[in-house]
């Protein structure tokens, strides 16, 4: 283990990944860019929720983000941020998802549960309460997950 580096990545590639080596986390040439893509459709669909057969339905909302194809081969190493602000009057749950496309395909992952996509995160609304003592502007948020806030 001592010859073992304290950081090491596995960078995914369309045809599997590359195992590498690194000193420090976050990366020190780290380049932080801000990327802020538009959405690109809205869909609408119903999704039945209930217990012992009872139907509540509650609408779901899918909101994709794409960019214009990439020009040259990109990494994307470290923390993705996306802050979402919502008019909610009733509790959420949020998945966002960041997905790879070749030639408008989506290229997929091994992961823990395959195919996988490039990564994901998800929170629940009322469980948004940030801890200002160890949260980072912009960075790294920690949420405390033990005060449900109501929207």
């Amino acid at each position: 283990m001592e010859e073992t580096a304290e950081v090491q990545l596995q960078v995914r590639k369309i045809d599997g990944f590359v195992q590498r080596a690194e000193k420090e986390w976050p990366l020190a040439r780290t380049r932080w860019t801000k990327h802020l893509p538009q959405p690109g459709g809205l869909q609408f669909r119903q999704e039945a929720r209930g217990k012992t057969g009872s139907l509540i339905s509650k609408p779901s909302v899918t909101v994709t983000f794409m960019t214009p194809p990439l020009k040259e081969e990109t990494e994307i190493t470290g923390l993705l941020l996306r802050t979402v602000r919502l008019p909610l009057t009733t509790d959420a749950d949020l998945f966002l998802v960041l997905r790879s496309r070749s030639d408008l395909k989506e290229v997929v992952f091994q992961g823990a549960l395959d195919p996988t996509p490039h990564c994901s995160g998800w929170l629940r609304a009322s469980h948004r309460k940030l801890d200002p003592a160890i949260s980072t502007k912009n960075t790294r948020p920690y949420h405390t997950h033990d005060v449900e806030r109501t929207p």
